[in-house]
Formats: C-alpha cells, structure tokens, sequence
C-alpha cells in the first residue's frame, strides 16, 4: 500500500491519541463508577501508570532493547495493555448488576468531605459503600 509522505506517521500520533483517550477513559470509569475503591484506584493506577511508562520508554525513548519474544519484541508494554482491558472488562462484568443501586457511592466523596462535587450528593450515599 502506497502512503503519502508522512501519512503513516499522521497516523501513528492520530493511533497515540485516541489510544490514550481510550485508557484515560477506562481509568477514570472504572475507578469511579464501577468499583469505587481507594485499592482499587490503587492498584488499577498503578497498573496504567507502569503501562503509560512503558510505552513512552519504548516508543519515544528507545530505551528497551529486543526481548526476542515473538510478537512482544522490545514492545514489552503489550502485556500490560491486556491487563488494563481485562481488569476494566472483568470490572464492569461484575458490577454491572449492582450498578446505580442505593448502596452505590463515589469513594471520594466520604465521610466529612470538603471536596466542591460532594455537596449536593444525596443523603444515602453518607452510609459505607459496600457494593
């Protein structure tokens, strides 16, 4: 296939751009709508984080040399890319039943909470999350 020149590299940002919007996305979903947790947010940031770093070393840093892996080769992001997919899929499977319910509510927004979105929140959500 015949490309113009610097479309292939149009393309790659355009790939970089989205991709990051997805994962931002999936992030912020996960963490605050589907399992609202401190360990969760946690472990999940944590996860994306070592998965943004990697890709960065990778990609803009040549950093990380040919594992010789098939498939991975010096992209040794790519595992952690699936994780990030599978945690939000798995996620959102589980909670999908008890989503919305009454018992429901933002981790953040806690206890004597002085954050500005937590002041209009209903009074059910004061009680302890345990969806």
């Amino acid at each position: 296939m015949y490309w113009a020149p610097g479309a292939a590299e149009a393309v790659s940002y355009s790939h970089y751009i989205f991709s990051l919007i997805v994962f931002v996305t999936w992030f912020t979903e996960t963490i605050t709508l589907w399992e609202p947790t401190r360990v969760m947010g946690a472990v999940y940031g944590t996860i994306v984080g070592v998965y943004l770093l990697l890709f960065v070393l990778v990609d803009f840093a040549d950093a990380v040399p040919d594992t010789g892996v098939p498939y991975i080769k010096k992209h040794i992001e790519i595992p952690f890319e699936y994780v990030v997919l599978v945690i939000h899929l798995v996620v959102c499977w589980r909670k999908a039943p008890t989503f919305g319910n009454s018992k429901w509510r933002p981790w953040l927004c806690c206890n004597d909470c002085c954050l500005c979105c937590c002041k209009g929140l209903d009074q059910h959500w004061l009680g302890p999350s345990s969806v």
